[in-house]
């Protein structure tokens, strides 16, 4: 089943405190996503309708999905500094894999097939 949900100012602000996503996030399950964006970005859009229609039923790996369109919360300010900085990524979206809890890959934007291929 794939879960999806958006995450917090609390769940940012607690990311830039530790220097990665807290492991309740990372280790939700074996495979886990977590997308960084800004509202407006054109990519983003188009990521967001694809993540809409992935399914169970068409074959697609247990994900739990966390997205923050950053621009919109509070933290916005302190938290684009700590992706800069910390993740030094730039661009949007900007998506981190993990499995098993352990960071195994990073994109920028992203086809649907190879958000997949990131978790086969």
């Amino acid at each position: 089943m794939i879960t999806r949900r958006s995450l917090s100012n609390d769940e940012l602000s607690l990311t830039i405190k530790e220097g990665d996503f807290p492991s309740e996030i990372r280790a939700s399950g074996q495979k886990v996503a977590v997308i960084l964006t800004q509202s407006w970005c054109p990519q983003w859009l188009f990521m967001r309708s694809w993540l809409s229609r992935i399914t169970k039923d068409t074959g697609a790996p247990d994900i739990h999905i966390y997205e923050a369109a950053y621009d919109k919360l509070a933290v916005f300010d302190e938290f684009r500094r700590f992706k800069e900085s910390v993740f030094n990524n730039w661009e949007v979206p900007y998506v981190r894999y993990y499995i098993d809890g352990v960071l195994s890959g990073e994109s920028n934007f992203v086809s649907e097939q190879g958000f997949l291929d990131f978790f086969t």
